[in-house]
């Protein structure tokens, strides 16, 4: 995907972000949101080892964060999708 073409997720990630309840997951999208190497094809375990080693979501409480990357996923996933069907 073309650099230009990576505003839109990240407009629509943060503005979904804002609607969410404080937490881990908020956070960590925030922080996410903050990369420009973000893998934008939609291939969850890309994107899981993409967060996990990016955001250091590893180490001692591992069964944790994957759950908030699972977590984060689903909310990524459906952004994604809303900004590939808003392009074609």
């Amino acid at each position: 995907m073309a650099a230009k073409e990576k505003g839109p997720w990240k407009e629509l990630l943060t503005a979904t972000v804002e609607e969410l309840e404080d937490g881990d997951v908020k956070t960590q999208l925030n922080r996410l949101v903050t990369f420009d190497n973000v893998p934008l094809k939609l291939k969850p375990k890309k994107f899981r080892n993409f967060v996990r080693e990016s955001l250091a979501l590893f180490g001692e409480r591992e069964s944790e964060n994957a759950i908030l990357i699972e977590k984060m996923w689903e909310i990524f996933e459906t952004v994604v999708r809303e900004c590939k069907a808003n392009i074609t």
